[in-house]
């Protein structure tokens, strides 16, 4: 179930990334989640930020999908403004 449910996720993701990069202009998108109902969310991200030890750490690290894994919000911060 869960191979469908990233397959399902997976392929709507691409269409809403098609569509959010053309509407962005070029602007990179952030999405910084914990739970499943990031995941879409997050797929459709250029950065993904999951919290440590939660469902879309796990999601986004068992497919193999790039993120930042994070304690505390000022993690994040200090990424974004390093980057």
């Amino acid at each position: 179930m869960a191979d469908s449910l990233s397959r399902s996720l997976g392929e709507r993701s691409r269409q809403s990334r098609t569509r959010a990069r053309g509407a962005r202009h070029g602007k990179c998108v952030a999405y910084v989640g914990d739970g499943r109902s990031d995941f879409e969310a997050a797929l459709a991200a250029d950065l993904r930020y999951a919290k440590r030890g939660r469902p879309l750490e796990r999601f986004l690290r068992n497919g193999g999908i790039a993120y930042h894994g994070f304690a505390t919000f000022t993690e994040v911060c200090e990424h974004l403004l390093a980057s």
